[in-house]
C-alpha cells in the first residue's frame, strides 16, 4: 500500500505544478465544453468470497490496494450541463493469497475495463459520476500443490458510483466505487467491489 501512497503523491505533485492559478478560467461544466482527459486511481478491492471455503488453521488474505490507469473523452451538453463520455483503463487489483496445513496460493487480478461515464454536476465544481461497461479480467494463480485451470480470463459487467471535484480546469480530484464478478466454475464466482480515488488530467 506505501508503494501506492507513494504514486498517489506524485500524481498529486504533477498536477499541482501544472498552474492552480487556471482554477480562476472557470468550469468546464459552466462553459459547456468536452475534452480528452487521463486518471490515475488508488484503491482498495476485496474478493468477497475467496476465504469462504479455507478451512480453520489457514490464513487468509481477500483484499488488496489497487491501482488504474485511465484515458477518455467526455462530451459536456451546452443546454443542462449533464455529460456523457467512454473511459478505458488498464486495472491491477493486487492479489488474494491464503497458505498453512501445507497448502497454498497466490491469485493476482488484472483487468482492462471499457466504460460509458455518465456526469451530473450539482455545483459548479462537484459533478456526480457513475460507470457502467465491461471488465476483461485475467486471473494468474499459483497453487501448492499444483493445480490446473486456476488461471481463465474472462469479461463482467461493472457498474459504479462517485463524485468528482474540479479543482482547475486541467485538474480533478475524483473517487469512486464499482464493482464487478470475476472467476469461474474452478476459482470460484466472487465479487470484487473497489473503492479508489485519484487524479484526473484534461486536455
Amino acid at each position: 500500500m506505501m508503494i501506492n501512497i507513494k504514486l498517489f503523491g506524485v500524481a498529486m505533485a504533477l498536477a499541482l505544478a501544472s498552474p492552480l492559478s487556471m482554477a480562476a478560467g472557470g468550469s468546464y461544466y459552466a462553459a459547456g465544453g468536452s475534452y480528452f482527459y487521463g486518471a490515475v486511481d488508488l484503491g482498495q478491492g476485496k474478493l468477497n468470497n475467496f476465504c469462504n471455503s479455507v478451512p480453520a488453521g489457514v490464513s487468509c488474505k481477500n483484499s488488496d490496494s489497487s491501482y488504474r490507469l485511465s484515458a477518455g473523452y467526455q462530451f459536456i451538453s451546452t443546454i443542462g450541463n449533464e455529460g456523457f463520455g467512454v473511459e478505458g483503463s488498464y486495472v491491477n487489483n493486487g492479489k488474494a493469497s491464503f497458505s498453512g496445513s501445507g497448502v497454498a496460493a497466490d491469485m493476482k487480478d488484472t483487468e482492462l475495463q471499457l466504460a460509458a461515464i455518465g456526469t451530473l454536476p450539482l455545483t459548479e465544481r462537484f459533478t456526480v459520476i457513475s460507470k457502467a461497461g465491461v471488465a476483461f479480467w485475467n486471473l494468474k494463480t499459483t497453487s501448492t500443490p499444483a493445480t490446473s485451470g486456476l488461471s481463465p480470463n474472462g469479461s463482467d459487467f461493472i457498474w459504479g458510483l462517485g463524485g468528482q471535484f474540479e479543482v482547475s480546469k486541467s485538474f480533478v480530484v475524483r473517487g469512486m466505487f464499482d464493482t464487478h464478478m470475476i472467476g469461474n466454475s474452478v476459482t470460484g464466482r466472487n465479487h470484487l467491489p473497489t473503492l479508489s480515488i485519484g487524479a484526473m488530467f484534461r486536455y
